[in-house]
């Protein structure tokens, strides 16, 4: 079966779009996720250019790092509830982290501002 260029670009097109832009919930998700696996390199990439000048290289991997020992003496994360409010390209709210483990829940502010076509966190007002 032969099918058109036409046709793929269309069917992958949604992929595409889905896989770089993200919706700024799945941003906070992803972010945390990545530091409870130890991602550090891959969680630097939902913050924002702002936090990382602010803190640098070294401080920021260190801190990602003691918050990914945290997360793994809870046991992991079990649920991440991320509710934002906003338009455009500035997002505001909360993110409840629930744990596998005996660890109480935990509520974080969070806020996002799109950057380069992709949402991540950013320092609050």
């Amino acid at each position: 079966m032969k099918i058109r260029k036409e046709w793929l670009a269309l069917l992958v097109a949604p992929l595409v779009l889905v896989g770089c832009g993200g919706s700024p919930e799945a941003s906070v998700k992803d972010f945390y996720r990545s530091v409870e696996k130890g991602e550090i390199s891959k969680a630097k990439g939902y913050l924002s250019k702002q936090i990382a000048g602010m803190l640098g290289e070294q401080k920021l991997t260190a801190s990602l790092g003691q918050e990914s020992t945290k997360i793994a003496e809870c046991g992991g994360i079990k649920d991440i509830d991320v509710q934002l409010k906003g338009e455009g390209e500035v997002r505001a709210g909360t993110a409840k982290i629930t744990y596998k483990g005996n660890c109480p829940e935990k509520e974080e502010k969070v806020s996002l501002v799109k950057e380069d076509g992709k949402w991540t966190i950013s320092l609050g007002k």
